[in-house]
């Protein structure tokens, strides 16, 4: 049984060699094995080279990067308005800062800003670079803000919402529940939850007030949930190199001590919620499919576990 709510995998612990998933399966038969093709990532984007850019306005994303040799950068990137996405029209985008005045700009991570400059190249991530010329906060003064309080579903232009009731009496649209209902909520009706977000001006639905949720939970009775700030993100590639290194340890002659065909099912237990019993997205990972579990011991005393799909291509979606 898989102790998940369906179709994942992961890896760690003394000889586990990663994680993964299942392939998706045709209880009909008649699949083929998708040819193998490799296609460049092109990330979207509104820029183009040596565009001038005049009062554009995104959200300031800011990274300490730290490299394998201990040297640190630090990165700023303006991204697209989430709230142009919410009815599933907009585009996604990024787009990497370049200023002297990258120190001031991370101060702002999360806020929204307007930038001036000029479209100078792309980086590593093919993302377009701006040289920046000035940028100033689009919403002066506004910073992150905490709220205590219960949602409950309600219906506004149509569409099921959350609406967030605070302790004061205040009253406010989810922002993660204009894409996805109550599927992203905290918790369930009736907890008492923390959010912590921004309430911008004229960002409103069904006459209410919008929080752009940053981060969220349950409230815990006598304790004060603590979030974290508008601080930088940490990119610490020596984390990576660890775990890297780590792998490719784990190699070494092994003895299979044992070899069973198993049967392993999705469990439904850990679903966060309800509705996704019925899901018929999950269809597939409902079915009972065979998987060869192999078990040993590595030379120096550790023990390993793998598992393979019993399944032959025709059966296999991909």
């Amino acid at each position: 049984m898989l102790d998940d709510c369906a179709g994942g995998g992961g890896g760690g612990g003394e000889g586990m060699l990663g994680g993964g998933v299942f392939s998706g399966i045709l209880p009909e038969g008649g699949g083929e094995p998708p040819e193998s093709t490799t296609t460049p990532f092109v990330p979207p984007s509104p820029f183009q080279q040596g565009q001038t850019v005049e009062a554009v306005s995104g959200y300031v994303l800011a990274f300490q990067h730290i490299y394998v040799d201990g040297t640190q950068a630090l990165e700023v990137y303006l991204s697209s308005d989430p709230w142009e996405n919410y009815d599933g029209f907009g585009q996604y985008w990024q787009a990497r800062l370049e200023s002297l005045q990258l120190e001031s700009l991370s101060q702002l991570n999360n806020l929204a800003i307007k930038v001036w400059g000029r479209v100078d190249g792309v980086d590593f991530s093919g993302y377009p670079v701006i040289k920046l010329e000035r940028f100033e906060e689009a919403y002066p003064g506004l910073r992150l803000q905490t709220w205590q309080g219960a949602w409950r579903p309600v219906t506004l232009e149509g569409k099921e919402v959350l609406l967030f009731t605070t302790e004061d009496g205040s009253q406010y649209v989810l922002s993660g529940s204009l894409q996805s209902g109550k599927e992203g909520a905290i918790g369930v009706q009736g907890d008492e939850v923390i959010i912590q977000g921004l309430a911008e001006p004229g960002k409103s639905y069904g006459s209410y007030p919008v929080i752009t949720e940053l981060a969220g939970g349950i409230a815990q009775l006598g304790e004060t949930t603590v979030f974290q700030d508008q601080s930088l993100s940490v990119i610490d590639d020596r984390e990576a190199w660890v775990d890297l290194v780590s792998t490719t340890e784990v190699q070494g002659e092994v003895r299979v001590t044992q070899v069973e065909l198993v049967y392993a099912a999705a469990s439904l237990q850990q679903c966060g919620s309800v509705e996704r019993v019925d899901d018929p997205a999950l269809a597939p990972w409902l079915y009972v499919q065979p998987v060869w579990r192999f078990t040993g011991i590595f030379e120096d005393g550790r023990t390993f576990e793998v598992q393979v799909q019993a399944l032959i291509d025709e059966y296999l979606s991909e």
